[in-house]
């Protein structure tokens, strides 16, 4: 009976709200996420429901982007496994019988941005122990605790919740006062117009209110901020305190001592090789300077003393020796010494006169590169030339490290150099008493330039190079690049540095080379630079483009020929019979193949068949044509000797024409013969291009020949307009009598 009279009242609630709900509805999708099921609008969410069955709930913040607002009615009731729930802050309502007799819930952590739990929001819930409400809520609906007789409910003193759980029968009310307030340090030294924010910590963690006040027991010294940073204002001690605002009246104290600020500036001067001052900057307001040594021996810091100057002066000490030290700057207020936080230090050292050793020398074009040993703290070195005749030494160049580049220097030129170290302080500088043992060297000859080939003299077997003469060496090596071991080989040494040409024999035809070259000096391993690669190429053959056309329009041209005679056969083919009107084109095809099938004989220099030069029949120029070089495509033709004579090859340059049935371009097809045979068939225009030919020569003479022409057609054919392109192959075969 008391379920259902509770029943009724939580329906009684949710009528209350239903028009509120149904506003929010219209505009909401119901969306379901995990265990939870939400109504999402466009700003915000809430969840209306849970269904997992999970002892411990985190709900989340958002869903789809939108915050999670509002827990509404029912949407925990009635679930017995669910202990413990964590509610985001981003909630700020708890709708009606949010957790209606959730018997086994015991703990719940609430959002202090919680503004409004409704009524009967926890009805029963007889297992909740504890609850924390803050103060920014301001309404709590009716029977929002009822049956929670196991709580103990803790508020803001002056708060809403204060006033209504009081008012509550069942339910234990109590404040939660902070129990502990500790500063993170209970001293701090703070330099002269610094500042240090001081953080404290409270127990314990969950109580309502952490907020403190903060007073500084002497402004003068140290004033601290709303929100604890403390600035240091002059010398002394300053306690800060915090108190809880809470109403615990809990207090931390920090005592704060304002002292001066570190030393900077620490450094060494006018050293010497027995004596060295070392200075700092000064202190803002310091009375003195506190100043220590470490003792090597002892391995602690001893007091040296203290003084009210900037500097600490040392004498009687040993060349190259370094010993550290350390400072510390005070203020005495009062009966009181107040030192900075820490200590500055320095080690300090005295000059080493020492000779520089280890000069080394690596010689250049114009210029050597000189090494030597480092010593230690030199400011710098001084580097000489020696002349060796007047025995004096010349400055050339001061570095500041153990490695100089010398140049402006002649090639191929001995010389001589010695290096000083030097110290160099506020009192002057001071050099090595001696000069470093003398380094002689001979720099390298200069670069060779001009490296590069003589195409006109390049044949299948040799290729001849050249290069700008260089007066300043004794000859020059030239360098062969070796595809096995991948590295440059001396190939040839001139030892004359007149001699600016070199062919180098004995070569593979049709292979690639690559050459370096650099000059000598006095001897052979005084070498300058190498040059950067040469590539050549050997040609394929001894015949050049020109005197190999001519070859082979001389080795089967009848008419220029001897009486011998020859019988030609002359063979027609068409290739790429793929096109998509194929079977259109089939008869046209079969017609040009089948119309140049024929042989016949021809005898040098007399009437025969035809008086037809044999290098028209292969040339698509047009009658009385002669093949020459201007003819040729670039770079097409090839002459390569095979033992058996020679294979020859090249490209005419393109020519598009226009064809008709009286033209002679490689033997132009009968197309009148063709219209002839198809009366559907009309020729519009033949274009050929690029011809090819490839031939072979034996014993001064043509074997064979192959003639490839690309020919582009348009037709009509049954009163339909049609283009193809295909390759008419002619084959010459020579039969010498």
């Amino acid at each position: 009976m008391k379920r259902n009279f509770k029943r009724f009242l939580l329906t009684v609630f949710a009528v209350a709200s239903l028009f509120t709900l149904l506003a929010f509805s219209s505009s909401a999708k119901e969306y379901k996420s995990g265990n939870f099921i939400y109504n999402v609008g466009s700003k915000y969410a809430v969840l209306v429901e849970y269904t997992g069955k999970s002892k411990t709930v985190k709900i989340p913040s958002k869903v789809k982007d939108v915050p999670v607002t509002s827990i509404g009615e029912w949407a925990f009731s009635d679930n017995q496994t669910l202990k413990s729930i964590t509610i985001p802050s981003t909630v700020t309502k708890i709708g009606e019988a949010a957790f209606n007799n959730c018997t086994s819930l015991s703990k719940v952590s609430l959002p202090k941005n919680l503004k409004k739990i409704s009524a009967s929001a926890f009805w029963y819930c007889t297992g909740l122990k504890q609850i924390f409400i803050y103060d920014k809520v301001t309404s709590i609906g009716k029977n929002a605790f009822k049956g929670c007789s196991n709580a103990t409910i803790y508020v803001v003193k002056g708060s809403y919740a204060e006033k209504h759980v009081s008012e509550l029968d069942g339910v234990k009310m109590a404040y939660r006062y902070i129990t502990s307030l500790k500063f993170d340090k209970s001293s701090l030294s703070l330099q002269k117009g610094s500042s240090q924010q001081l953080t404290y910590k409270v127990s314990p963690t969950n109580v309502y209110s952490k907020k403190v006040t903060y007073k500084s027991s002497n402004e003068k010294v140290a004033t601290v901020s709303s929100n604890g940073t403390v600035k240091g204002i002059s010398y002394g001690t300053a306690v800060i305190t915090c108190t809880a605002k809470d109403g615990s009246k809990k207090v931390s104290s920090c005592t704060v001592k304002v002292v001066p600020k570190n030393v900077s500036g620490l450094k060494t001067t006018s050293a010497t090789t027995t004596s060295y001052k070392i200075k700092w900057s000064k202190v803002e307001g310091a009375t003195g300077y506190l100043v220590k040594k470490y003792d090597t021996e002892k391995k602690e810091w001893t007091t040296l003393g203290k003084t009210t100057k900037t500097s600490w002066s040392f004498s009687k000490l040993q060349p190259g020796m370094s010993a550290r030290f350390a400072v510390k700057a005070y203020t005495v207020v009062g009966r009181t010494t107040y030192y900075s936080p820490s200590y500055k230090y320095l080690t300090a050292k005295t000059l080493s006169p020492d000779k520089v050793t280890g000069l080394t020398a690596v010689p250049g074009s114009g210029s050597v590169t000189l090494t030597w040993n480092d010593i230690d703290d030199a400011t710098g070195y001084i580097v000489y030339v020696y002349d060796k005749n007047k025995d004096e030494y010349y400055q050339k160049a001061d570095v500041s490290s153990s490695i100089a580049e010398i140049g402006s220097l002649k090639s191929s030129t001995p010389y001589s150099f010695a290096v000083k170290a030097y110290f160099r302080n506020e009192s002057g500088s001071s050099y090595s008493k001696y000069y470093s043992e003398i380094c002689s060297v001979t720099t390298l000859p200069g670069a060779v330039k001009g490296f590069s080939l003589l195409d006109d003299y390049t044949t299948a077997e040799s290729v001849t190079l050249t290069w700008t003469k260089l007066s300043d060496c004794g000859g020059y090596i030239i360098y062969l690049y070796d595809a096995a071991t991948k590295q440059y080989n001396p190939y040839h040494t001139i030892k004359n540095n007149e001699v600016t040409i070199f062919t180098a024999t004995g070569l593979n035809h049709d292979t690639v080379y690559y050459f370096k070259i650099r000059a000598y000096g006095t001897d052979e391993s005084n070498v300058g630079e190498l040059s950067s690669k040469l590539k050549t190429r050997t040609l394929k053959n001894l015949i050049n483009e020109k005197n190999g056309l001519q070859h082979f329009t001389d080795s089967f041209n009848a008419t220029k020929n001897s009486t011998e005679s020859f019988s030609l056969i002359k063979q027609c083919t068409v290739s790429d019979r793929n096109a998509p009107d194929s079977i259109i084109y089939d008869g046209i095809l079969d017609e040009i193949a089948v119309s140049y099938s024929s042989s016949y004989s021809i005898i040098s220099g007399a009437e025969s068949l035809t008086l037809t030069p044999v290098t028209e029949l292969i040339a698509p120029f047009g009658k009385n044509s002669a093949l020459e070089s201007s003819m040729l495509k670039e770079n097409s033709l090839t002459v390569s000797p095979d033992g058996n004579g020679y294979n020859i090859s090249f490209e005419l340059q393109r020519e598009d024409t226009e064809a008709t049935a009286t033209s002679n371009v490689a033997e132009t097809p009968d197309w009148a013969k063709i219209e002839e045979k198809n009366s559907s068939f009309k020729l519009l225009t033949c274009t050929y291009e690029g011809t090819k030919v490839i031939a072979k020569i034996r014993d001064g003479k043509i074997d064979h020949a192959t003639v490839k022409v690309p020919m582009t057609v348009t037709f009509i054919y049954d009163n339909k307009g049609y283009s193809f392109t295909q390759t008419v192959e002619y084959k010459y075969f020579f039969i010498w009598n």
